[in-house]
């Protein structure tokens, strides 16, 4: 009785066991491909690629601009970044990054300086914060669900 008792308690500490290496297998994977989500809508910023901006929403994503109405879903969305058709150039820099993933959502909390330049002006740096909370879709990629990011104090402020 006693070597069943220890074979059934072996054979549930190596199903344990399994279940655990699979899950940090998968926060793993999960954790690398949001990275690229992450990297992949930073490199559509930078490159004014509207579109892919917008493509990087979930289809109920909402933006919460900073003194800007809420907007939800990509067409409002997409409208909303027309303005960007102003800018010659725009490019971020990350002063700190907090990321992390729950279950199926994810965060990613960002203080930036973002450099912009529109036609015909000087580039003009600002600070911001955002924070951004994805949501892993059924077919394994991560969309925004929502985006807000508003204003920071600049330095000495």
């Amino acid at each position: 009785m006693k070597n069943y008792r220890l074979s059934v308690l072996i054979f549930l500490w190596i199903i344990v066991m399994c279940f655990s290496c699979t899950s940090k297998q998968n926060e793993k994977t999960d954790m690398n491909q949001l990275l690229s989500a992450i990297s992949e809508n930073d490199n559509a910023w930078n490159n004014l690629d509207v579109e892919k901006i917008v493509g990087m929403f979930s289809e109920d994503g909402t933006l919460l601009n900073d003194k800007s109405e809420m907007l939800r879903g990509k067409e409002a969305i997409r409208k909303s970044f027309e303005m960007m058709q102003k800018f010659e150039k725009l490019e971020f820099k990350r002063d700190k990054v907090e990321v992390k993933i729950v279950g199926k959502i994810a965060y990613e909390i960002v203080n930036q300086i973002v450099t912009f330049k529109r036609k015909d002006e000087e580039p003009q740096t600002e600070l911001n914060k955002y924070i951004h909370i994805w949501e892993k879709q059924n077919d394994g990629s991560w969309r925004v669900l929502i985006d807000m990011n508003n204003l920071r104090p600049q330095s000495g402020e």
